[in-house]
């Protein structure tokens, strides 16, 4: 494996079991499923996303260089402040997707585990004379997600700061001897997530006495099984699973919060645009909901005459729900309607298509 996490041992003494992916290890579950998810219903919980991958990009013409590559207004980005951001194909086939922080002399790019080579390899691609910078620090960040009251715990990192109510990608930065603390708010895998990225080679044993001791006090630990079933019911499209290369922008939805119609010309930004006025989606992303099991990754959808309308990129229980629960991909006439379906060719397994906007409506 060629990254661990920089908490592994932490979480191996708490009886973690880890997984693996793109060759990074990942902290998978402490307990059962439901009762990981019971600890998340009762409020204060922590997981840890350090296997997620971090950029720090710099120089005169960063920011620039950016803005003319993404599809959001990366320029008219203020310090403290962030956005989410796609990188697209001319054809808005989605190559890249990102949270982009900016601050005083720098951005940070937040990125799915794997991404970092692969978006330095492209940009790179674009790179002439303009003086733009980048550095990989995924294996020098501890990446810790927090809800509830359990911020609270993490006050000592921050003692000049006032821990106000922030924005979603608005971040603070605390620098001291130790290095640079950051804390931002991500509604990810649910809403008022806050989100903590240290140094891990100046902080690691300061951060595990502060986690031993709100461990003490009541902090509860989860694993990243029980965030997947968390971010499906919360209709979050995942890079790697829900969004792909071979996924358009609009066909996500996502071109109304991660695109920006006003900032000029990007690569893909004239297919987003005659796709957002002609109204010309040939399949969208969906939630989809089944009382069966069967319901699982890969799964095809069919319509009543048994024609394949659609397939499920991510599935799990929703004991939000009380079902089986999907994200994925349904053709024109069948993902702007709640409609009756099936998930197998013989008929007899029957489901729901449900729009992901009616989804995020119930949260």
């Amino acid at each position: 494996m060629n990254r661990t996490l920089p908490l592994e041992s932490f979480w191996k003494n708490r009886g973690a079991k880890f997984g693996s992916h793109n060759d990074v290890e990942f902290l998978e579950s402490f307990h059962s499923l439901d009762t990981e998810y019971q600890n998340y219903l009762a409020g204060s919980v922590l997981t840890d996303l350090s296997h997620r991958d971090k950029l720090i990009v710099t120089g005169k013409d960063h920011i620039e260089f950016l803005n003319n590559l993404l599809t959001h207004d990366v320029l008219s980005l203020k310090p403290g402040r962030g956005l989410r951001a796609m990188f697209l194909k001319p054809t808005a086939k989605i190559l890249a997707d990102m949270n982009v922080y900016r601050f005083q002399d720098s951005i940070l790019l937040d990125l799915e585990v794997g991404l970092a080579p692969k978006v330095m390899s492209l940009f790179d691609r674009f790179l002439i004379t303009e003086d733009v910078q980048f550095q990989d620090v995924s294996e020098n960040s501890i990446h810790l997600a927090v809800t509830g009251d359990a911020l609270n715990f993490f006050k000592s990192f921050f003692p000049k700061i006032s821990i106000k109510e922030l924005a979603p990608y608005e971040h603070l930065e605390m620098s001291s001897e130790k290095g640079n603390e950051i804390l931002f708010r991500w509604d990810y895998p649910t809403a008022h997530t806050y989100h903590l990225l240290f140094p891990s080679s100046t902080v690691l044993s300061n951060l595990e006495s502060v986690l031993e001791q709100a461990e003490i006090k009541g902090l509860k630990f989860i694993g990243n099984t029980v965030v997947e079933t968390i971010r499906i019911e919360n209709g979050i499209l995942y890079y790697g699973k829900d969004i792909t290369e071979e996924v358009s922008l609009p066909e996500t939805g996502l071109d109304e919060t991660s695109a920006s119609d006003t900032k000029g010309c990007y690569p893909g930004q004239e297919v987003v645009a005659r796709t957002r006025t002609y109204k010309g989606l040939q399949r969208k992303a969906v939630s989809i909901f089944c009382d069966r099991a069967d319901l699982e990754l890969g799964c095809k959808l069919y319509n009543k005459e048994g024609k394949e309308i659609g397939w499920v990129t991510s599935a799990t229980y929703s004991f939000k729900y009380q079902k089986f629960l999907g994200l994925g991909y349904a053709i024109k006439g069948y993902f702007d309607l709640v409609t009756q379906i099936f998930i197998d060719p013989d008929l007899t397994i029957p489901a729901t298509i449900v729009p992901l906007e009616k989804l995020l409506i119930q949260k």
